[in-house]
């Protein structure tokens, strides 16, 4: 398989808000970052024969909301829990059947704040602390 670009590779992100349970593509997006509305929804993976390979991670899932939700595969089998705060990689084992075998690792994720800005030493372009303005009008 020939990649084109860097999006061919790595893959697209999508930042969405499920309402209902939401099938995960990879034709449509490696990284998911979900925002469940309620709680009791789940995430499904696609058939695993769809993948010309195993291993990963075929997606990283962030969990942005305020309730968890479940992975889960064709059968809707339980293959994790994506708690609040938590990112997990999704790792494809086996694709030879359409529920595939399926594994995650999750692990609580930060947001770097603004003590961490711009890297090491915590400088950044923009001071968190002064009021940005949107820009208006024409350019000067």
């Amino acid at each position: 398989m020939a990649f084109n670009s860097y999006t061919d590779f790595h893959g697209d992100s999508l930042f969405i808000q499920i309402v209902a349970n939401t099938k995960l593509e990879h034709t449509r997006a490696r990284v998911w970052s979900i925002s469940a509305k309620g709680p009791g929804l789940f995430a499904i993976l696609p058939d695993a024969r769809r993948f010309s390979h195993t291993g990963g991670p075929m997606f990283e899932v962030l969990n942005l909301g305020t309730n968890s939700f479940d992975i889960v595969d064709q059968s809707l089998t339980l293959i994790g829990t994506v708690a609040v705060g938590e990112a997990c990689e999704v790792v494809l084992l086996d694709n030879s059947i359409a529920n595939g075998d399926w594994r995650t690792d999750c692990s609580a994720f930060n947001f770097p704040d603004s003590s961490t800005a711009g890297g090491p030493g915590g400088t950044s372009a923009v001071d968190p602390g002064v009021p940005q303005s949107g820009l208006t009008g024409a350019p000067a």
